[in-house]
């Protein structure tokens, strides 16, 4: 019972996050978008082994009680698509030497979020110490993975 009452409250707040993304009227600031997308990620994708409170990821700090289950796992995933979705709408005023501009998908500094996320999975796949891949990603989805953040790179350069 006390669970299921846990794994409520989870998901309405997993819903909530979510929904500060999706809000055109609030402010975006980086720091907290980034926070939200990495714990939509470190739960969507990775299961908690060993907290490290030195972790920049806050959602290592502490270890989940109980941990998530598939459901919410699959609520993160699902979440964090939609938010991906959301942010890749939402424009940004980013500062490239001297001028200004205002582009689409990217946060303040100019990296698209999406490359962000990449580099948070990639971050953690790599961390075997405290979290673990709660799905088995192939070689080639890796590989994708890695070729993603290059066009990443190069959109950017672009820009």
């Amino acid at each position: 019972e006390e669970i299921r009452v846990i794994n409520s409250r989870r998901s309405w707040i997993i819903d909530q996050l979510g929904g500060l993304i999706r809000s055109g009227s609030l402010p975006k600031n980086d720091d907290w978008v980034l926070s939200i997308l990495d714990l939509l990620v470190v739960h969507g994708l990775f299961i908690v082994k060993k907290k490290d409170e030195k972790s920049h990821f806050l959602a290592l700090h502490s270890m989940p009680n109980p941990v998530f289950s598939d459901e919410l796992r699959k609520s993160c995933r699902t979440r964090l698509l939609a938010c991906i979705s959301d942010l890749n709408t939402q424009t940004s005023v980013v500062k490239l030497t001297e001028k200004t501009s205002k582009m689409s998908a990217v946060a303040s500094d100019g990296e698209f979020w999406v490359s962000k996320i990449l580099k948070t999975i990639r971050t953690l796949t790599e961390d075997s110490k405290h979290v673990s891949l709660q799905i088995n990603l192939e070689d080639e989805v890796l590989a994708q993975c890695a070729k993603a953040q290059e066009l990443s790179a190069q959109l950017k350069a672009v820009s």
